[in-house]
Formats: structure tokens, sequence, C-alpha cells
């Protein structure tokens, strides 16, 4: 795993790493991490070459400097379509802006970070990047077809027949939504209406009334779905 550490303090960003790695050796985990003292450096980063130097968890200070933790994970999110990458906001407050919510972190740590603060992200963020490796099968005349979780963009229930549409194209199949439903990891996709499942790490944004995936395809919010889809962001 590829961790990110990003806090224009050169002593919590000391502090942070050394919790990281005495976990990572407690629990063998094999991990890289590299230190960011400002936004701007962290993108810059990522930007030189998105494919080698994707991070798969960044401990994001928000209060940073000209370019804010708030500029950094919109960078990540709306600029660079990374919706994998887990974010953990760190903060020397209790109350937070709601439209972080909006870039789907992780968790939230307050600046006085804790090691279980610290072993709870760590351990859910492999938990995270495992279950969508996790695949999908479903059946096409008898023959066994799978998915990616983290490939599915959406479920839409079209008379007896499903589609599932991913990364790698559109197939249909013979099912109920309902059945395909209860099939999912439920921590990753969410039944938006009677007819439709998306995958909550592909939500760009919630409206009132639709929601919009990364691809920029909008699906209607269903009358009664709003709530459970609200409590999945």
């Amino acid at each position: 795993m590829k961790i990110g550490i990003c806090d224009d303090n050169i002593s919590q960003c000391n502090r942070l790493e050394k919790k990281i790695k005495e976990y990572s050796e407690e629990r063998c985990i094999d991990n890289s991490i590299e230190i960011f003292y400002s936004g701007e450096a962290i993108c810059s980063y990522i930007k030189n070459d998105i494919k080698n130097n994707k991070l798969d968890l960044i401990f994001l200070d928000i209060e940073l400097g000209d370019m804010m933790g708030m500029d950094v994970a919109r960078c990540i999110r709306k600029d660079l379509k990374d919706y994998s990458t887990e974010i953990v906001f760190i903060s020397s407050h209790d109350i937070y802006d709601r439209e972080l919510f909006d870039f789907q972190p992780l968790n939230f740590l307050k600046k006085e970070i804790k090691e279980d603060g610290v072993e709870y992200c760590i351990d859910l963020a492999i938990e995270r990047i495992n279950t969508k490796f996790m695949a999908y099968s479903y059946y096409v005349s008898k023959v066994e077809y799978k998915e990616y979780v983290k490939d599915i963009l959406y479920f839409e229930s079209s008379r007896k027949k499903v589609k599932i549409v991913t990364e790698n194209g559109v197939d249909e199949y013979y099912a109920k939504i309902s059945d395909v439903c209860n099939q999912l990891p439920g921590e990753f996709f969410v039944r938006v209406s009677k007819s439709f499942i998306v995958n909550i790490s592909r939500i760009k944004s919630v409206g009132r009334e639709n929601v919009v995936l990364d691809n920029g395809y909008e699906i209607s919010i269903g009358r009664g779905f709003r709530d459970d889809l609200i409590r999945h962001m």
C-alpha cells in the first residue's frame, strides 16, 4: 500500500510517519510512505505520473497553506477523476465543512492523533481496497462472467433483465434487481430507485433529484430512496 502524508507541520508529519511505520511492522504490512508539506506538492507529485504516483491512502491536513486540504481533495476527486484513493482528513476542529463529505473521505482525525485512530484508518483502507477487487458473478446463457466491484458503475432493471454497466462495457442477463442488491457488498453499492443500483465510489455528486456518476451519467433518485443514499455517502 502506498501512503501519503500531507501536512505543513514537519513534526506532525514525523509523528504520523512513525505511527504508521510501527503499526505496519507490527502487522507485517508492506507499504511505502511519501511526505508532502504543501497541497501544491502532493498534487504536483500525483499529476507528474498519475499511474505510478497514485496513492492508496492519504492522511491530509485540512488547514494547509495557500492550497487547503479541501483543494487537494478537489484536485484528486474532480480534476484527476480519482475516486479510489482513500482520504483521511486531519483537523484541529471537531466541526467540518459539509463540502468535505462530497469528497467521500474514509475518516476524520483530530490533530492530537492517537495510535488506535491511525491503526483503524489503515485497517479500514486495506479492507476497502481488498473489497474493491472482489468479483461480482452473473450468467448469460449459462456462461459465467465476472466483473471487479471497482469497475462496476451501476445496474439497471429492465423488465425481466438486469443491465450491468462497467468500465468494460454493457451486458444484460436475467435477474431481479432485488436479488442483485442482496448479492452486492452493501458498503459499496446503494439502491437509488426501484430500477437502479449504483456503485457509491463512482458517484460524483448528489442533487435533490438525481445522482451524477463520474462518467457524467445522471440517474434519478426514487421517492423513498434518498435517505438511504445519504446515509451511505
